[in-house]
């Protein structure tokens, strides 16, 4: 297969974000290319998650081989050629899901971004293996019924409001730090003693939704170590409860509208869950204006 170095490099930036280049897999260290004189695509995974882009590229006739990604870096950095002749090996593959041709489908609401965006962290959450995924579907409620139930919603007082913009910066540059570290620690890769590690829990939890992927688990495990690591060091402060109360506040508000939450509870209550956290924020409330006031953030 021939391919323009500069197409190949522009490939491998984009699907470089999932290949783990220590990782004891050889799938999930190497790049596929597969495809026929009318396309290539090249991709990579994780064993959770696939990229695949379309790369030009010449070829007689079906192609399918694997090449490891560090070595392709290291063909485009000592290549003087501006086309490069590829080749490599069969890796079998994990098999894209089709779409069931039956599929039912259906209109998302208007806010469903929205509705994704306040889920992130308990996403985060279930991703990091700790937690097992349950899918709570309420039927649809109508606006008559939902307002039935009575709730003290909470409303920052307008000292807060003052203060809003500071401690959320404040919170940001936390959750930053945070992310940060994660990817720090992603680049040193995972180790013999991290695979060992999720296949000691996995055997364990043989009903674990990623019991046939330690590697998967094993980053995740190592994820939400740092993320503890964070919480044991930030649990005195109110600011970070208070912000993270609020996308659970939007995620159970979603719930009792009807929709389908990913959720470590099952969601049967969340009126209930909406009145613990109204009341809980007007505590933290209290506690961010008494510590947060008069302090003063460098810009």
């Amino acid at each position: 297969m021939k391919v323009e170095k500069k197409n190949l490099n522009e490939a491998l930036r984009v699907i470089g974000k999932v290949v783990c280049q220590t990782s004891p897999v050889e799938l999930y260290r190497a790049v596929r290319f597969v495809g026929d004189v009318t396309g290539v695509k090249a991709m990579a995974t994780d064993g959770i998650e696939t990229v695949a882009v379309t790369i030009e590229a010449e070829v007689e006739s079906s192609v399918d081989f694997c090449v490891p990604y560090r070595d392709l870096k290291e063909l485009i950095r000592i290549n003087r050629s501006e086309t490069m002749d590829l080749n490599g090996k069969f890796i079998e593959f994990p098999a894209n899901d089709e779409p069931d041709p039956d599929a039912i489908t259906v209109e998302l609401p208007e806010n469903f971004c929205e509705l994704l965006a306040s889920a992130a962290a308990v996403i985060l959450s279930l991703l990091s293996g700790t937690r097992q995924p349950t899918v709570s579907v309420q039927p649809s409620v109508t606006k008559e019924k939902s307002a039935e139930i009575p709730l003290k919603n909470y409303v920052p007082s307008k000292e807060m409001m003052e203060l809003l913009p500071r401690v959320r910066k404040y919170y940001q540059t936390v959750m930053v730090e945070m992310q940060t570290a994660i990817s720090d620690a992603m680049r040193t890769g995972i180790t013999p003693e991290d695979i060992a590690k999720a296949e000691k829990f996995l055997e364990q939890n043989p009903t674990h939704y990623l019991a046939a992927y330690p590697q998967s688990l094993a980053i995740m495990q190592k994820q939400e170590k740092i993320r503890e690591q964070f919480a044991e060091k930030y649990k005195h402060e109110p600011v970070m409860e208070y912000f993270n109360n609020n996308i659970e506040i939007e995620a159970f508000k979603s719930a009792m509208e009807g929709k389908a939450l990913f959720w470590q509870h099952s969601a049967e209550e969340p009126s209930k869950k909406l009145a613990e956290l109204y009341k809980r924020q007007y505590e933290l409330e209290y506690h961010i204006l008494k510590k947060h006031k008069n302090f003063s953030y460098p810009e």
